[in-house]
């Protein structure tokens, strides 16, 4: 029987033990969105998910499924709606539509989703979240970490609160040395740099130039290196409970459903 971190995987008991012994779920807020040509649309979800189920299998805690809608800044011309990237890669007021995209909700909607999360989440007593990825995403949530605090009960974080640095920490750029490094690290064969030399400007690149200072090395230590100090944090935070401590999946009242 496998024995997984992801949500997805887990049957009913397994669930109820990591819950129990370690109350947190982990959140990727992760995008379909353009990252350069040299890299795969779903980098703000691999980056995640990975790092947190580095951080689950020292730590304990389940991860979600990834969340791919995502806010940001938004621009309409001509009746065609511009977001992200394709309003901060390019001159002003002259967006252009970067094919991929597909992750683009308002803030009011975002909220709606991050709300319905977390009721289901105390529903089944987790009582910390951690959520990492998209920029936008991250700072939207920080926003309401208070808020659902006092309506559900649950500590929020991300994983800057918990020791990442901005700096050398994990997705400080867009699709440059960080998050390039990253992926790399995570797996080489999502990224091909040299489909960033078909453009004389590389399009949609934020940060230092990952033809020059990307690696696999570079990635694998900043996810070491970050992966430790926030297990270290976590565990000032969160007391594990005993297996002792487990209960029981207990029913009443069972209609049976079966064939006969």
């Amino acid at each position: 029987m496998i024995n997984s971190v992801f949500y997805k995987d887990l049957q009913p008991a397994q669930l109820l033990e990591k819950i129990t012994k370690c109350p947190v779920a982990y959140l990727p807020i992760g995008t379909l969105e353009w990252h350069g040509r040299h890299m795969p649309l779903g980098t703000d979800m691999i980056i995640p998910e990975t790092v947190f189920a580095k951080v689950a299998e020292k730590f304990g805690g389940v991860v979600l499924p990834p969340l791919f809608l995502a806010p940001d800044i938004q621009q309409k011309i001509n009746g065609k709606k511009f977001a992200g990237m394709e309003i901060c890669g390019f001159e002003k007021d002259k967006p252009n539509q970067l094919f991929g995209n597909c992750y683009h909700i308002s803030d009011k909607l975002f909220y709606k989703i991050l709300n319905g999360i977390l009721e289901n989440l105390k529903r089944n007593g987790f009582k910390y979240l951690v959520a990492h990825g998209h920029g936008p995403s991250m700072n939207a949530f920080s926003k309401y970490k208070a808020k659902f605090k006092k309506k559900y009960g649950i500590e929020c974080f991300t994983l800057f609160d918990l020791g990442f640095s901005e700096k050398d920490g994990i997705q400080t750029d867009h699709a440059a040395n960080n998050e390039t490094s990253l992926v790399m690290a995570i797996n080489s064969k999502l990224v091909d740099i040299e489909k960033l030399n078909e453009d004389e400007i590389p399009v949609a690149i934020w940060g230092k130039d990952p033809r020059t200072s990307a690696s696999i090395e570079i990635g694998d230590k900043l996810i070491s290196s970050n992966l430790e100090e926030v297990v270290s944090n976590l565990a000032k935070i969160i007391e594990l409970q005993e297996e002792s401590q487990l209960p029981k999946i207990k029913f009443s009242n069972i209609k049976s459903l079966i064939d006969k």
